[in-house]
């Protein structure tokens, strides 16, 4: 039995190096999305913490008063008709209204343990109850817990106060018109902020600003924390400082384009992050010339580097 052992170890050895060794061109290709990019950069900027801690406020904090704007009507769908002194009929629309909380008390549930229920009011001082089916234990304990479809408007004045009045620089072509359609604009030229007001489901704060040489009063929407889902936060959207000071090696005349989201031959892997961000996946292929990069946007843009350098690109 030794000697079959040793046998087996021995045929083990002398084949590793060839299994180790085969691998087809598309396994040597690494295929890298922007999620893999983001993980590289770990490095913490003052951006990234400067609104980390403007976030909604626990509801086991929430004292009578507190006031909730409603960013969807779907929202009627929570409440309870009928309890507790609530109207039967749920207001037509409470898209935009604010709600203020009368009360929080705790009731039992059909388990027989204390369950939080919440009682606002709208406009018209129609009662409205939410109970989130959270027994009191857990309420106490958790952080996490929000009223569907609603913003904080402490929140939204944390954020106001912080950022009104304020310049900072541009990181992103988008801007939105009061009237919610989308515009194109220049990146990293400075904007100074109006105000900060609620916006919407997704994106909870809207912070409104003016740019010179531009007429309308334009806005982003901004989303709050630090987590994983808050995908649009101030250190994505805005930088303290001019970005052009960090790349003095590049041309002014790149710059230019870079500052349009405009992109040309010959441009570096730098540069053309910088004119259009980060891409959704690159991808190193083998080519007789050498390795190529290839990267991939959502919107269906394509560049392909050679020698570090941007040989094509498909827009």
């Amino acid at each position: 039995m030794r000697a079959l052992t040793r046998i087996l170890l021995a045929a083990a050895v002398a084949t590793a190096p060839l299994l180790t060794g085969c691998f087809t061109g598309v396994e040597s290709t690494p295929r890298i999305t922007d999620r893999d990019i983001k993980r590289r950069d770990v490095r913490i900027t003052p951006e990234m913490t400067f609104m980390a801690d403007v976030v909604p406020e626990a509801p086991s904090h929430w004292r009578t008063g507190k006031r909730l704007y409603v960013t969807d009507n779907r929202i009627s769908l929570i409440f309870t008709p009928g309890v507790d002194g609530a109207a039967l009929g749920i207001p037509d629309s409470l898209t935009g209204q604010v709600l203020e909380l009368k009360d929080i008390n705790f009731i039992k549930g059909l388990t027989g343990d204390e369950e939080v229920q919440f009682a606002f009011t709208d406009r018209d001082s129609t009662r409205l109850v939410y109970r989130p089916m959270m027994q009191r234990r857990a309420f106490d304990a958790d952080s996490s817990l929000q009223v569907p479809f609603t913003i904080d408007l402490d929140m939204v004045a944390a954020a106001n106060s912080r950022l009104a009045g304020n310049t900072y620089y541009i990181l992103t072509p988008r801007r939105f018109r009061d009237n919610g359609t989308e515009t194109q604009g220049l990146r990293y030229v400075p904007v100074k902020v109006t105000e900060v007001v609620p916006g919407n489901a997704n994106y909870p704060l809207r912070v409104r600003f003016t740019e010179s040489g531009v007429a309308d009063t334009l806005s982003l929407f901004m989303t709050v924390g630090s987590s994983r889902i808050a995908t649009r936060n101030f250190a994505t959207l805005f930088a303290f400082e001019d970005p052009r000071k960090q790349y003095s090696t590049i041309e002014d005349d790149t710059w230019e384009l870079i500052k349009k989201s405009r992109i040309r031959d010959g441009m570096t892997p730098d540069e053309c992050r910088l004119a259009l961000g980060a891409p959704a996946e690159y991808i190193r292929i083998p080519s007789t010339a050498g390795m190529v990069e290839r990267w991939t946007y959502g919107d269906g843009v394509y560049l392909f580097f050679e020698d570090g350098r941007l040989a094509r690109f498909r827009r």
